[in-house]
């Protein structure tokens, strides 16, 4: 909020024992109730453009996934979560369907976009499985116990993008 560039005193000394004197880019964030005046660094903006970058893609796949028939119920950072009938979710396709996104991000191309993940019953679901065998009336049971599927995406995808760079 309001960025301003200034002349920064920084930390350290140079090579004759003189303060360091660099420009910097401040800014004003919010703390709880309160504004303070910040410092953005370099790693702290390479930051914030790998991980915007990566929730684009990671977007991308979602929709291709969603549409699909996969339900997703949660995002965080760089993971997804579906959840969906058992025998429905398919580990391979799931994670295809993540990173198959050059047609919505044409500027990906070539990247080494790859993620991985997990299928596995949610705790509600294993839950109603031991009710539903325990129950004697069996038409009461209407919920479908449903699997989870698991896929961390873009840090798996920065990550080997890294590494072929260098």
């Amino acid at each position: 909020f309001h960025p301003t560039v200034a002349q920064t005193l920084m930390p350290w000394l140079d090579k004759n024992d003189e303060p360091v004197w660099k420009p910097c880019v401040w800014y004003w964030t919010s703390s709880g109730k309160h504004w303070r005046r910040v410092k953005g660094w370099r790693g702290q903006w390479t930051e914030n453009a790998v991980q915007a970058t990566a929730r684009d893609l990671l977007w991308y796949g979602i929709q291709n996934a969603e549409a699909a028939g996969y339900k997703s119920v949660l995002t965080v950072y760089d993971e997804n979560v579906t959840e969906n009938p058992v025998g429905f979710a398919d580990l391979e396709q799931f994670t295809g369907l993540l990173t198959d996104i050059e047609e919505q991000a044409p500027w990906s191309a070539g990247w080494p976009i790859k993620c991985d993940g997990w299928i596995g019953m949610t705790p509600n679901a294993i839950r109603w499985l031991h009710e539903w065998r325990a129950s004697a009336n069996l038409a009461v049971k209407a919920r479908l116990p449903v699997a989870r599927t698991y896929a961390m995406h873009a840090r798996t995808c920065f990550a080997n993008f890294k590494a072929e760079l260098r």
